[in-house]
Formats: C-alpha cells, structure tokens, sequence
C-alpha cells in the first residue's frame, strides 16, 4: 500500500528557491479579527520581501506569511508595547520566521539593506 503523504509530496517539483512551487500567500487581521488574503506568490524570497515590506490593517494586528505547499504558517508578526515619558504607548514590530530557508534569506535581505545605509526590518528569527 502506497502512502498518501509521500505520493502527495513527491508529486511537487522543487521550485528555484528551495521551496516547494506552490506558493506563499500574506494574510492580515482586520479590526472585525477575520485574515484577508494578500499578496501572493510563487518565490520564497519575494514573499519573504514582501512580508517585511507589509502593514498589518492597524497598529497590533496580526500577519502571517502562509506556505501553501507545506500547509503552514511560515512566519508571523509579533507585537511589543513600550510607553515613552509621556506614558504614551509605542508599538514595536518584530517578524518572526518559522522556517529556517526563509529566516535565512530574510536575514540576508535585512543585511543588505543595512550595507546600502537602507532602514532595516528587526526581524526576530525561531
């Protein structure tokens, strides 16, 4: 008996990056708490630039970066909230990759835009 994961997953070819062709998709939180489906994409390093490049809909919504090949989510934003001396609240975005081939590559994009003197993203790695 044949395994239907296996028959499932050798039947995508790999894509130029590393990662499976079938794709990357961002969704973000609306104020209601439903995810609208964004951009979308076939190459893991657009995704991730796109990503980094996003706004959440309002200041401490969610983001995540969708793998439509693996089923999951491959990376997220998370919030920090910090107050200045007036007491006002400053949020801080951090991005997180669960997946090391797409931290890696947001890890270089980020590298580069600090060596051409460009903001970089904080991006937080797991």
């Amino acid at each position: 008996m044949k395994s239907v994961y296996a028959e499932r997953h050798a039947t995508r070819p790999a894509h130029q990056d590393g990662i499976q062709s079938s794709g990357f998709q961002i969704y973000r939180q609306e104020r209601s708490g439903s995810y609208v489906a964004g951009f979308q994409t076939n190459s893991a390093t657009v995704a991730v630039k796109a990503f980094l490049a996003e706004h959440p809909a309002f200041e401490g919504g969610d983001m995540h970066l969708w793998s439509h090949g693996e089923q999951r989510i491959c990376a997220s934003v998370k919030w920090a909230i910090s107050e200045t001396t007036l007491s006002l609240p400053v949020w801080h975005r951090a991005d997180l990759f669960y997946d090391g081939l797409l931290a890696m590559i947001a890890r270089r994009y980020n590298d580069a835009c600090t060596a051409s003197k460009l903001t970089p993203k904080l991006v937080a790695f797991k």
